[in-house]
C-alpha cells in the first residue's frame, strides 16, 4: 500500500523506517502497560491504538530497535524512547507509523487522510484565501484531493512542531506549498508569533497519494545529516 516517495526516502535515509497497513489486518500483542490507557475505549480505539503501536515496533525493527512500549503523555501523543522520534496516523480503516532515529532527526510527522472525507464544504476551514486559488487551478476531479494533501500536509506539520515545542498551532497559521516537481511541499509559516521552528533547509515535506488515500510525511532533520 505504501507509495513510492515515500518509499524513495526511506532508501535515501537509511535511518527512517514505516509500516502502513489496513487496521483489520493488523496482527499481534501489545504490551500490558500499553493496554492500561485504553481499557476503558470503545473497540474502535482499541483497535486503532493497538495496531499504531505494532506498526511503530514493525518500523523500528527495521532499524535495529528492541521492541518497546510506546505509552501515551497526558495529550494523547506518543511518548517517544530516547533515540527513537517518530509519528503515528490512522484513518477509519488505515494505519501507518513512520519512525526515524533522533540522532538525525529532530521530529517527524506522518498523515494519512481519506480523499471522500475532506468535503468542498470544510475547505474554507482549513485553508488560506491562496490555497483554495491554489486549488481551484486544478481540473474539477482532482481538487478534492489537492485540498486532501493541503489538510494532511498541515497535520503531519503541526505534529512535527508539536514534539518539538508543545504548541497548538491553527489551520490558517501556516500556508502549504504544493510543489508538483518530486510530490514535495513548503510550509509558510503567517503567524509570527509562533514558537521558534529549526531552519527552513533541514525540513522537508512529501506527498503522495492512491486512488482514495493522501500520504504526507514532514521530516525535521539535523543540521549536518
Amino acid at each position: 500500500m505504501m507509495t513510492n516517495v515515500l518509499k524513495s526516502v526511506w532508501r535515501h535515509r537509511p535511518l527512517l523506517a514505516w509500516a502502513v497497513q489496513q487496521i483489520r489486518s493488523v496482527e499481534g500483542d501489545i504490551f500490558p502497560e500499553e493496554i492500561h490507557h485504553v481499557r476503558h475505549s470503545v473497540d474502535k480505539r482499541m483497535h486503532e491504538y493497538r495496531a499504531g503501536r505494532i506498526l511503530v515496533r514493525r518500523a523500528s525493527r527495521q532499524l535495529g530497535v528492541a521492541a518497546f512500549p510506546l505509552i501515551p503523555d497526558w495529550n494523547r501523543c506518543p511518548r517517544w524512547p530516547e533515540g527513537i522520534v517518530g509519528s503515528i496516523s490512522h484513518t477509519d480503516e488505515t494505519c501507518g507509523a513512520v519512525v526515524g532515529m533522533s540522532s538525525r532527526y529532530h521530529s517527524i510527522g506522518f498523515d494519512v487522510e481519506e480523499i471522500k472525507k475532506v468535503r468542498r464544504v470544510l475547505w474554507p476551514t482549513f485553508c488560506t484565501p491562496v490555497e483554495l486559488e491554489h486549488i481551484s487551478r486544478y481540473p474539477s476531479s482532482d481538487q478534492q484531493k489537492a485540498a486532501a494533501l493541503i489538510f494532511s500536509a498541515k497535520e503531519s506539520f503541526f505534529k512535527c512542531h508539536f514534539y518539538l515545542n508543545r504548541h497548538f498551532i491553527r489551520f490558517h497559521d501556516i500556508e502549504v506549498i504544493l510543489c508538483a516537481s518530486g510530490k514535495r511541499f513548503r510550509i509558510c509559516c503567517l503567524n509570527g508569533d509562533l514558537p521558534p521552528f529549526p531552519d527552513a533547509s533541514t525540513c522537508h515535506g512529501y506527498y503522495d497519494s492512491d486512488r482514495d488515500l493522501v500520504f504526507t510525511l514532514y521530516l525535521c532533520e539535523k543540521d549536518g545529516c
